[in-house]
């Protein structure tokens, strides 16, 4: 287990880096990691093997390679994730087929208010391998390759039979049972799981965000907000929220659930405060800009940018590909917190997005200035 490997489809330095760097990283970890992803996959009989020589030239070319890599999250925790490559899909899936919604922002929002200013219980979940949850419909064919081949033997000896060489590659040919991480239309088929849960629970989707549900219960509205796995959940009594986790549970099994005045939840931190308000920070996305600049940030700055924000200097300097990821990368990040949490960074913010593809050291300096400010106001 040692040298399992991983594929990536990117190769800059803020995608997943290869399992073989990550290992030595974080050794143990990350091999543990890796035989729990596989192993929770194998759990909910995700596949089902194919014999390479009973499929047909087409069917081997058009199989959608699984991708595995590993990641450490903010809170320290190493996670494996394996996923289909589903770009071969879009030769014959249109994506407006098989969007699924994700709760509103001011839905979001909205509720939290609601919960704060009416004191309600609020408890936030994450439902474990929430895709594999969902049965996949079409036929789609998915192949591992390689070393992570060696880890899906070792998971279970059912596997052994049906691995077969190609360029001198290990190959194992898999039919989608569940509906895996990647592939196009695993989104929309747990989104329809998943509400139709809440259906049959008895509450009513909101007809003006399809990811946000209520019912009444003991004459006070239970309210639901999801977004992809992760939900929130509140109502004014405690033992309400208890019994309808229990009962999602009962459906998908044990959940990872917060409870209490703190969450975290798609990345903001949330706080519910005694007065009847509530608080959302993103301090350590904010951080993490910091870190990823590579500069020092530790001036004040009153604003988010200055008076010549929208000029643009012929005469600067493009960036290198090194310092034009990074800003990209920075940017990507901080258009997340302005919809999220920091609203006041929102112009700035927009008109960098205008620059990943073209900034100079000019657009450099307009974003050292916007990091400046959030380090004053953080």
């Amino acid at each position: 287990m040692g040298k399992v490997f991983a594929q990536v489809t990117r190769n800059d330095k803020y995608a997943q880096t290869i399992v073989p760097k990550r290992i030595e990283r974080h050794g143990e970890k990350a091999l543990n990691a890796l035989l729990a992803e596989f192993g929770q996959i194998h759990k909910h009989d995700t596949f089902t093997p194919q014999f390479a020589n009973k499929l047909t030239a087409e069917q081997r070319n058009q199989a959608l390679q699984i991708i595995t890599m590993i990641k450490e999250k903010r809170c320290g925790k190493v996670k494996a994730r394996a996923c289909a490559d589903g770009r071969k899909q879009r030769k014959y899936i249109k994506k407006d087929d098989v969007s699924s919604p994700t709760v509103q922002q001011e839905s979001l929002i909205i509720s939290m208010m609601i919960d704060a200013k009416e004191g309600r219980d609020v408890a936030t979940a994450d439902i474990v391998g929430a895709y594999l949850l969902a049965q996949m419909n079409d036929y789609v064919l998915v192949k591992l390759t390689g070393k992570p081949v060696e880890t899906m033997c070792i998971i279970s000896d059912t596997y052994k039979q049906y691995v077969t060489l190609e360029n001198g590659k290990k190959v194992l040919y898999l039919r989608l049972k569940k509906a895996l991480y990647g592939c196009m239309q695993s989104a929309i088929l747990w989104y329809d799981t998943f509400k139709g849960c809440l259906e049959d629970l008895g509450f009513k989707i909101n007809k003006y965000d399809p990811c946000v549900a209520n019912m009444m219960i003991g004459g006070k509205q239970c309210t639901i907000c999801w977004y992809v796995d992760d939900t929130k959940i509140s109502h004014h009594e405690p033992k309400i929220v208890t019994e309808v986790i229990s009962k999602i549970e009962e459906r998908f099994g044990k959940m990872v659930v917060t409870r209490g005045k703190k969450h975290n939840f798609v990345g903001m931190d949330v706080e519910f405060m005694d007065n009847g308000t509530v608080k959302i920070l993103m301090k350590e996305y904010i951080t993490e800009c910091f870190e990823a600049f590579g500069e020092q940030i530790d001036k004040k700055a009153s604003t988010p940018g200055k008076h010549n924000l929208f000029e643009i200097k012929e005469a600067s300097s493009p960036l290198n590909e090194d310092k034009m990821e990074t800003f990209h990368h920075i940017v990507a990040k901080l258009l997340y917190v302005s919809k999220r949490a920091r609203v006041d960074i929102d112009l700035v913010v927009s008109y960098l997005c205008t620059r990943v593809s073209c900034s100079d050291d000019d657009d450099w300096e307009k974003l050292r200035r916007l990091l400046h400010y959030l380090h004053t106001t953080i």
